[in-house]
This record gives structure tokens, C-alpha cells and sequence, in this order.
């Protein structure tokens, strides 16, 4: 870890930060609730921070370097952005999604808010400055696999250095809401075409722990903070589904295999961190949740849903008060 506010632990500390549109504002409010607690910034904290589709939003804002070294955003901040994201992106008037039928036949938006967006967030900042760690992953269109933009990887070698403002844009276009990106890496070598990776890496701890073991760091002691960004708490009743044909199917899917998907990493990491690091998985804190009132949709940022947000993300800090003192301690006692 680089700059002024560097800390030695004697664990490794993970944070992982789920995608979910602009309900990525709760785990942004809890993450201003833990650097409160904590008193020190997420980047200080934590070694590593992998997030996914607009998580990779939270995550880049945490890490990304200010002045003296010292972080850009604080957690607080990147609340701010995601209203931001709301009030000039998903909210304002857009004549591509008049063109596109809603998304039907065209992404919903052009990506071109975006891009201005995120260059006035991050400017020219690149992956290898980033304050600490950072795993975030990609879709590679053109060679149908999963890239990950890696901050460790891009200090060794400038063709896997990418602009931060542009692996969150990648990141944060989902297929069907935006138009993939094309990006080159810093040294001009390396052209990638990718889009938001988030459909199947939804949460990354799994894949933060594979990151802890090609680095040989899987057998550490560990504390692991893995923020969800809520799941649909209505039941899908056997009356119902018995008559559903493909077009039921479809619009349930882009719910249950998130949903699925987050239920089986949680498992999974459980198992291995019981069975790889000391203390098994004591310290590790997963915060997930019903949206109850708030809307499942990605791009919902009417002022009645970010308020409905707002009150989950204070509800969830209530109802996770005791985890979170937990894991605020862990962090901060395996500090020097």
C-alpha cells in the first residue's frame, strides 16, 4: 500500500462490494458508517477492494489517489456520486431511450453521459496509482471470457494499466442498458472490447479469495467485508410458475440469477475460509438484505426510490450494527 496513511495488519483485509445499479448507494452508506467507526479511510483499511459492475464505481472512488497521497473520495463522497449517477444519468430526459424502445432494440442509454461523468470524477487517473488493491472484472466481447482489471498486475506491466474513469465505465455498462467499450491500455499495446461483467460476478468474494491465493495469501489470517446491494424478498408462488412459458422465465431471471448466484458464493466462501485460513470464518461479514421497498431495477433513480434507498441503507446499518462493530474491530485491531 502507497502513501501517507499506510498501515501494517496482521491479516489480510478483503472488501467486496456487490453490483446493483443505483442501489450501489447502500453499500456506499455502509462503508461511510464503517470509516466513521473506524476513523480511518476504506483504502487504509482495506488491501484489497473488488467490486463489481456499479460497485466498481465505490470501489475505484475509495482507492483512487488525491492529493499527498492521500484518498480522492471518501465513502461519504461516493454516496455523492451515486446520487450524481441518479440525477444526470439514469434520471435525466434521454432521447436514446425513446429511440431504443426502453432498451428493446437498443441500449437503453448511449454511454455518452457516462463517459463525462466519470472523466470528470476520475480525470487521467490509471489503475496502477490506485491507493490499494484493486480487482475488478470485465467482459472481453471479442475473447468471450472474463478479464480482470487488477492494480497489482498493472504496477508490474503497462499493458494491463487501464484509465480508472474507463474500466468503470466498463464495469457500470451492462448489456442492454449500455454500449460496450473499447479501451487501450497505457502503453498502447493492448486493445480490449468489454462490457459489464456484473450478470455473473455479481459478488466478488470468491473471486477475491482466488486473488489470496495466486499471491499466496489464502492460508493468512482474514477479514473479509462482502456488501450486498439487496435482494427481491417476493416469494414466487407454485400457482404461478406452473403456467409461466419463456417470456415469464426471462423477466425473473434477470432477478433470480443474481440472487442464486450471491446465495452460492456465500456458501462457498464460508467453506474455504473455514477450511483455508486460521479461525475459519469468523471474520468474515456478509451484509445482505430484502429490498422490500426499494425497486430491484438497476437504473430506478426517481426521487421516491433514492429516498426509499436512503431509508434502507439506515435500516440495514441498524439491523447490522453489532457485524459491523465486529468487523470495524477486526480491522482496526490488525492495524499497526
Amino acid at each position: 500500500m502507497r502513501g501517507i496513511l499506510t498501515v501494517r495488519t496482521m491479516a489480510v483485509h478483503v472488501l467486496t462490494i456487490d453490483g446493483g445499479g443505483i442501489r450501489g448507494m447502500i453499500p456506499a452508506m455502509i462503508l461511510a458508517e464503517v470509516e466513521r467507526r473506524a476513523a480511518r479511510p476504506a483504502s487504509v483499511l482495506f488491501h484489497l477492494i473488488a467490486g463489481s459492475s456499479t460497485g466498481a464505481l465505490a470501489a475505484a472512488g475509495l482507492a483512487a489517489p488525491g492529493a499527498a497521497g492521500r484518498p480522492r473520495f471518501s465513502a461519504a463522497d461516493v454516496v455523492s456520486l451515486f446520487e450524481d449517477v441518479g440525477a444526470e444519468i439514469f434520471r435525466a430526459p434521454s432521447p436514446q431511450r425513446v429511440r431504443s424502445l426502453n432498451g428493446l432494440v437498443a441500449p437503453r442509454y448511449s454511454g455518452r453521459r457516462l463517459t463525462r461523468f466519470l472523466a470528470d470524477t476520475f480525470g487521467e487517473r490509471w489503475l496502477s496509482e490506485s491507493l490499494t488493491d484493486l480487482l475488478i472484472p470485465g467482459y472481453d466481447l471479442e475473447a468471450r471470457r472474463v478479464y480482470f482489471f487488477k492494480s497489482s498486475a498493472a504496477r508490474r506491466d503497462p499493458a494491463r494499466d487501464f484509465r480508472l474513469r474507463e474500466l468503470v465505465q466498463v464495469a457500470s455498462s451492462a448489456p442492454m442498458f449500455a454500449p460496450p467499450l473499447r479501451i487501450v491500455s497505457r502503453d498502447g499495446t493492448r486493445a480490449r472490447v468489454l462490457t459489464d461483467a456484473g450478470a455473473f460476478i455479481a459478488n466478488q468474494a470468491m473471486c477475491a479469495f482466488a486473488e489470496l491465493l495466486s499471491t499466496g495469501r489464502a492460508g493468512e489470517p482474514a477479514v473479509l467485508l462482502s456488501l450486498g446491494t439487496g435482494m427481491v424478498a417476493q416469494p414466487i408462488r407454485y400457482e404461478r410458475v406452473t403456467r409461466w412459458g419463456v417470456l415469464q422465465w426471462a423477466e425473473q431471471l434477470l432477478t433470480l440469477v443474481p440472487d442464486g448466484y450471491n446465495d452460492t458464493i456465500d456458501y462457498q466462501i464460508r467453506q474455504c475460509l473455514a477450511h483455508f485460513t486460521p479461525g475459519g470464518d469468523r471474520h468474515y461479514y456478509r451484509i445482505q438484505f430484502p429490498l422490500d421497498d426499494v425497486d430491484a431495477m438497476l437504473d430506478n433513480a426517481s426521487p421516491r426510490n433514492l429516498a426509499a434507498i436512503r431509508r434502507k441503507a439506515e435500516q440495514v446499518i441498524r439491523e447490522h450494527s453489532d457485524a459491523l462493530d465486529a468487523a470495524c474491530a477486526a480491522l482496526v485491531a490488525g492495524a499497526r
